[in-house]
């Protein structure tokens, strides 16, 4: 009896064996490498340019507009030239704000670290030119009062000030010290909220280098 049912055993695992092992093996799948990840940018330099265009952009159509662009039509595309130098690369800058503003051809040349307010301060000037934005007069009161208070670092005071700020340009929002102020703030932000590997720092210097390249634009001739 236990001689039949090993023989038998042995028939069924033959037939199992025979009816698989004669498929076909999966091919294989191989990675193909498509030389960068499939996002928007390419480089991290190319991200950090758009970033800060898109939000120099944003602040100047707003400033003629009072309103921001709509996302529909709004864009900044930024490609580096051919045979830029490592160290200084220049990138052809394709941005569109409405369709009345489409197609807009600019440059900017990172001849100087790349959150430098001084490296678009004149893609910000062919920007306002477009749009019909003009330089302010110089209107400096010299006030620190912001200052003093971020000194506590507490998310509230962080929080309370944005309120207020943020209130201040919407009245107000060709006042370079009120965009000074705004770079301060995200400044404060920054080393509240810096946790090393665990945050994302470049977005939020791109936004400070947008307010203070506005600025120096609108504090004109005394930037």
């Amino acid at each position: 009896m236990l001689r039949q049912f090993f023989l038998g055993l042995l028939c069924v695992l033959t037939a199992i064996t025979l009816a698989t092992g004669c498929k076909p093996k999966a091919p294989i799948q191989t990675a193909t490498s498509s030389g960068c990840f499939q996002t928007p940018f390419q480089s991290e330099s190319q991200f950090i340019v758009e970033a800060i265009v898109s939000d120099l952009a944003e602040q100047i159509y707003y400033a003629t507009t009072h309103r921001l662009p709509e996302k529909k039509y709004f864009s900044v595309i930024a490609t580096e030239k051919p045979g830029s130098p490592p160290d200084a690369p220049v990138y052809d800058l394709q941005i569109n704000l409405d369709e009345k503003h489409a197609g807009l051809k600019l440059d900017v040349n990172v001849n100087d670290p790349i959150w430098s307010p001084g490296v678009y301060h004149n893609l910000a000037a062919a920007l306002a030119r477009t749009v019909g934005l003009n330089a302010g007069a110089t209107n400096r009161t010299g006030d620190t009062t912001l200052l003093s208070k971020l000194l506590d670092g507490t998310p509230e005071t962080i929080e309370r000030e944005n309120q207020t700020l943020s209130e201040a340009l919407e009245k107000d929002f060709t006042n370079q010290e009120l965009h000074e102020q705004a770079a301060l703030l995200l400044g404060a932000f920054l080393l509240r909220e810096h946790s090393g590997k665990f945050f994302e720092i470049r977005s939020p210097l791109s936004r400070i280098t947008a307010h203070l390249t506005m600025a120096r634009f609108l504090s004109g001739a005394d930037s």
